[in-house]
């Protein structure tokens, strides 16, 4: 088949199972945070900022970190803002940007999540695998993302 026509079998096949396997991952751990009143990227938002010694990014920083436009970054921000979780304020050092600064009540959000969070990663994606399923996981998922051109420590 061409290459703008129809998928053939196998490429339908394997295209199946990772379009299913993304949807079912990603509902599955959103909804395991949508009782701490989190989605899986504003965990992803407040556990970037959580992880800096001073709980401070630019936000040019924090979207990279999250592969995250800089609009779907700012609206995630505004709504973590409204929920008292994070702050934003301008960067003093150059007065160009600005800074997201994870709150006291956003970190204790992001710890209360984080338990849960990672029993759920290790359920769905690394307890299934053995040791080399993971090493296999982790090489193929770094090729793939290696075509949007971005870097990931993880894969270096």
């Amino acid at each position: 088949m061409s290459e703008t026509g129809a998928l053939s079998g196998d490429e339908q096949r394997t295209w199946g199972a990772f379009a299913a396997l993304l949807d079912l991952m990603s509902s599955a751990l959103d909804a395991g945070l949508h009782e701490r009143g989190l989605n899986l990227f504003s965990y992803a938002v407040l556990a970037a900022l959580a992880d800096q010694p001073d709980r401070t990014l630019r936000m040019s920083e924090l979207a990279a970190l999250t592969h995250a436009s800089a609009s779907r970054l700012s609206h995630m921000v505004r709504r973590l803002e409204d929920k008292g979780w994070v702050e934003r304020s301008p960067a003093q050092s150059d007065g160009r940007g600005n800074l997201a600064h994870l709150t006291d009540e956003g970190l204790q959000t992001v710890r209360r999540a984080t338990p849960d969070h990672v029993a759920a990663v290790r359920a769905m994606v690394l307890n299934p695998l053995d040791e080399a399923g993971r090493e296999q996981l982790h090489a193929l998922s770094c090729r793939l993302v290696q075509q949007f051109e971005v870097s990931l420590p993880e894969c270096d």
